[in-house]
């Protein structure tokens, strides 16, 4: 009698398991649906992970879901974008987390591929992060592996449409097979419900690789899809900001630092005063502080090394041609002009494709 009861309980067990994909080994392979927008492309950097049955989502899915960030020396802020009042603080070497209302939280994130995820929810809903900051989770059973979902509103697909129609909505098989190397419409055996892949080998870059160290002068209200984009490709860049422009974009501002990217300060006519009242708007958007400028003006630029900064002397690009490769090689150092923004745009994309190596920028702050 016992034993038949251990059989049935067995045998529960792996009906539940074939059933639920997220249960089972996928090899870590999720899809990732933000509201009701198709799941990103499957990548290592933007793949959700699962850590001990806790779902963990990259920064940048907070960052679309109204969650700004600051990254202070061994620490991390994560607030409601336009209201810094209401915050997770976590402390990264004591391992510890505390709201804006001093209550102890669980909210410490995985550091993997140079950024930060953080735990959105399990099987049993959403996190204490998610949940403090109004954030629904759900994962959702879909084939060939689970979408992760995270959402302030379902929008126009319920969960169960998601599941029923992945493949025929967003091609989930062919963003499969492009991740794992298998073939498009041929889904990997099935074993035990969940699904087993060799992972794809990444192939060698194309040579020779000409390096460059991208940059920008000012932002634009686009500017999010060129900053999708270059954290999809991995690429750090430049951005040369204005006081105006931080005024005016503090959210994008708070995403270029939450993302690793360099941040300096245009100066137009006046390097001191322009350089003060920009240092004051960063400040406030960001908590940052950075003694990295460029000018135009050869006078604005002296004027600026007697001032003590760091000059960024890269002429400023108004035409770029996507057509052009030998204009890459070098430092770029392109102005934001409406005019540019579609080619700008395509700079990611190019690079992606492997002709050029990207420098990183050294961050110069204080």
């Amino acid at each position: 009698m016992r034993f038949k009861k251990i059989t049935c309980l067995l045998l529960t067990l792996l009906l539940l398991l074939a059933a639920f994909p997220g249960a089972t080994a996928t090899g870590g392979v999720y899809f990732t649906m933000v509201n009701s927008n198709a799941p990103d492309a499957l990548q290592e950097t933007t793949m959700p992970i699962n850590r001990g049955g806790m779902i963990y989502v990259p920064l940048s899915v907070l960052l679309r879901l109204g969650v700004s960030s600051m990254r202070p020396p061994n620490e991390v802020r994560l607030f409601l974008t336009g209201d810094q009042s209401t915050y997770i603080h976590v402390d990264l070497e004591a391992g510890t987390a505390v709201t804006s209302t001093g209550a102890s939280i669980s909210a410490q994130p995985i550091s993997r591929f140079g950024t930060f995820f953080f735990p959105v929810g399990s099987t049993s809903g959403a996190s204490p992060l998610a949940r403090f900051f109004d954030i629904n989770f759900r994962l959702i059973p879909s084939e060939p592996a689970p979408t992760a979902r995270v959402y302030q509103q379902i929008g126009l697909l319920t969960h169960n449409a998601v599941q029923q129609n992945g493949e025929t909505l967003f091609g989930f098989t062919d963003r499969y097979n492009s991740f794992t190397g298998g073939s498009s419409g041929t889904l990997p055996p099935q074993v035990g419900g969940g699904v087993m892949y060799q992972p794809a080998i990444a192939e060698e870059p194309q040579a020779p690789q000409a390096p460059v160290s991208l940059s920008f002068v000012g932002l634009w209200e686009e500017a999010d899809y060129l900053l999708d984009e270059l954290y999809e490709a991995q690429i750090p860049a430049g951005f040369f900001l204005t006081a105006e422009d931080v005024l005016t974009h503090p959210d994008l501002v708070r995403r270029l630092h939450g993302e690793g990217h360099m941040v300096g300060i245009f100066l137009d006519e006046d390097a001191k005063s322009d350089y003060a009242e920009a240092s004051r708007a960063l400040f406030d958007a960001a908590r940052l502080r950075t003694v990295l400028v460029t000018a135009e003006e050869e006078e604005t630029r002296r004027a600026a090394e007697e001032l003590g900064l760091i000059v960024h002397e890269t002429p400023i690009r108004r035409t770029f041609s996507p057509g052009g490769a030998t204009g890459l090689a070098g430092d770029l150092l392109l102005h934001s002009d409406s005019a540019e923004i579609p080619s700008l745009q395509t700079l990611p994309r190019l690079i992606r494709a492997g002709t050029y190596r990207v420098v990183r920028f050294m961050h110069v702050i204080f």
